[in-house]
């Protein structure tokens, strides 16, 4: 009887593990990533000749819950309907009876790994994810789970918010679970405290935007180290990441509103402004004709002197 190797034997782990999607439509590539509730491969769908993503539901804990959670994902994906969200192609079951569906394959890195630019560029791009977030919140869906992992950015800038694996109905009272990400995970989720909503995702995008503006996310018991943050964007992350929800931003909206505002250098509704700090950031904002005003005064006076010299 001949021995296998190890690495002959590591092959056929690998293919036995590998997932049977019945028909030949969808050919397995590799794959992509893997979480508690699924692993996701990359591969190439035969009929429209392009690479798609395929979401498979693991065997690890109760499957038929699993499968239950991921059909209930696919659908709520596929409901909203939106370019910075991938849509769902199709759903379906393997030989082996797990639930997999198929979505856009997306390339890029994600916003923990991407590359920092300016504060400001970082900034408008926080804008683009809260517009997303609003537009799940206004389908009444609340993700639950953001963090810099789970938002890509493509080569050509596109933006996409994934997983929405533990996302939920806002109407859905009650449903507080403990689930999501340490650090980003709003305290009504992981304390029990009260029903899980849009403003839970509020605080998760607020741990994001001080990750955007420092490089630091929040640690695991969600505080935050802001240091050389400008106090009005300051003023703001602190406003989305209140303890009590009723003290947060309402909505993705009202904080995209707020740090829209700082981008334009206009007053931020979560930071009272000293007046002196108010002047500052007018001559900041109207340099260009403060300089030109300045520029006719000293033409002026020079005029006056000249002619009575």
């Amino acid at each position: 009887m001949t021995k296998l190797s190890h690495a002959a034997l590591a092959r056929l782990t690998e293919l036995a593990a590998t997932p049977v999607v019945p028909g030949d439509r969808y050919e397995l590539l590799e794959e992509v990533g893997a979480g508690g509730m699924g692993t996701v491969y990359r591969a190439h769908d035969r009929l429209l000749q392009r690479d798609v993503a395929i979401k498979v539901v693991n065997d690890a804990r109760d499957p038929a819950a699993l499968v239950e959670r991921l059909r209930r994902e696919a659908r709520t994906v596929a409901a909203l309907e939106h370019p910075s969200i991938p849509p769902v192609h199709d759903l379906g079951e393997l030989v082996d009876g797990r639930a997999y569906y198929v979505m856009r394959f997306v390339q890029g890195t994600t916003l923990a790994r991407a590359s920092s630019g300016s504060i400001n560029a970082s900034l408008r791009t926080f804008l683009r994810l809260c517009e997303t977030v609003a537009h799940a919140h206004a389908k009444g869906v609340v993700h639950c789970d953001l963090k810099p992992e789970n938002v890509m950015l493509g080569p050509l800038g596109e933006l996409y918010v994934m997983d929405w694996g533990i996302a939920g109905s806002i109407d859905e009272r009650g449903a507080s679970t403990a689930a999501g990400t340490q650090g980003f995970m709003a305290p009504e989720q992981s304390e029990h405290s009260g029903p899980v909503d849009a403003r839970a995702d509020v605080y998760a995008l607020g741990g994001i935007l001080a990750f955007l503006a420092t490089g630091r996310g929040p640690s695991r018991d969600g505080e935050l180290d802001l240091a050389g943050v400008k106090r009005p964007l300051a003023a703001v992350i602190a406003r989305a990441r209140e303890h009590a929800s009723a003290d947060r931003y309402p909505s993705a909206l009202e904080l995209a509103r707020d740090v829209a505002a700082y981008l334009d250098r206009e007053p931020v509704a979560a930071y009272r402004e000293p007046p002196l700090e108010r002047a500052g950031r007018f001559l900041v904002k109207h340099q260009f004709f403060v300089w030109l005003v300045v520029a006719y005064i000293a033409l002026r006076a020079s005029m006056f002197f000249f002619y009575r010299s």
